[in-house]
């Protein structure tokens, strides 16, 4: 999870290589990283769709990983209003859903949308409608935010990982996050131990199994691989899934038979 959740870093960061512009393209600026969750469905299918999925799967255990991606504004010319978290806190995006939607250009920067005048900032708005209601509630608020905005003319914007000494993304650092959060035990005394007896390729294989790791026809079938036939090509009586592979099929059970006896 965290290798993959390495490629929302290097998205964020290296802007000019050829892959960012590929993505950009089809999953708008913010690559879709941060948007809402329809684009991650079983419905739609591709590898960085794959990586979208994961960065939401991390928030889901307890990390607030979206809000780990903090942009330090320097003129903020290369940072989006509305997908990028430049506040300090959740992208306004999300906060400010109403406003969003009555925004002309979703994708603006915030040197677009921020006046800065020297000691604080104002709004420079181009809405597809004037704001009324509980919007005009949402534009209060972000007035206030933007007030406190500092700009910088002779500065670039940048990105920071909020949650690493250095403001560097830390493969390692969010490995061990996501581990403290996946391997709790109710009992910190107790260690994982393995067998000795057992060759370790054998324990890794059945830590595969366990985990629904193996790669049967079934589960190739559902991440999008194409495929002859998902039938069994060992007895061709069902279609090759887990327990038909390693139990239901004739030739695994007569292995077993054999271990039995």
């Amino acid at each position: 999870m965290a290798l993959i959740g390495k490629w929302w870093w290097r998205f964020k960061t290296e802007t000019t290589f050829l892959w960012v512009k590929v993505i950009s393209s089809i999953y708008e600026t913010s690559g879709g990283l941060f948007g809402d969750d329809s684009l991650h469905t079983d419905s739609f299918k591709s590898v960085w769709n794959d990586i979208i999925k994961t960065g939401f799967d991390i928030n889901e255990i307890g990390l607030p990983f979206r809000n780990f991606f903090v942009k330090e504004l320097g003129n903020g010319g290369s940072t989006s209003f509305w997908n990028d978290s430049w506040n300090g806190n959740e992208v306004l995006k999300t906060k400010f859903k109403r406003l969003s939607r009555l925004d002309s250009d979703i994708n603006a920067s915030v040197k677009d949308r921020v006046i800065w005048g020297g000691t604080r900032g104002v709004g420079n708005w181009s809405w597809t409608r004037e704001p009324f209601g509980r919007a005009m509630d949402e534009l209060h608020t972000l007035n206030g935010i933007i007030s406190g905005a500092v700009l910088n003319a002779k500065k670039i914007d940048t990105w920071r990982w909020s949650s690493g000494s250095n403001g560097v993304f830390n493969t390692k650092a969010l490995t061990d996050m996501i581990n403290s959060k996946l391997l709790t035990s109710s009992d910190t005394n107790c260690e994982t131990l393995r067998n000795k007896l057992v060759p370790k390729k054998v324990e890794v294989f059945v830590w595969r199994a366990r985990k629904l790791r193996l790669p049967v026809l079934m589960e190739l079938d559902k991440r999008g691989i194409d495929l002859h036939s998902v039938r069994c090509p060992l007895c061709d009586d069902d279609v090759e899934t887990f327990n038909h592979s390693l139990i239901l099929c004739i030739n695994a059970f007569e292995v077993w038979c054999k271990v039995f006896d």
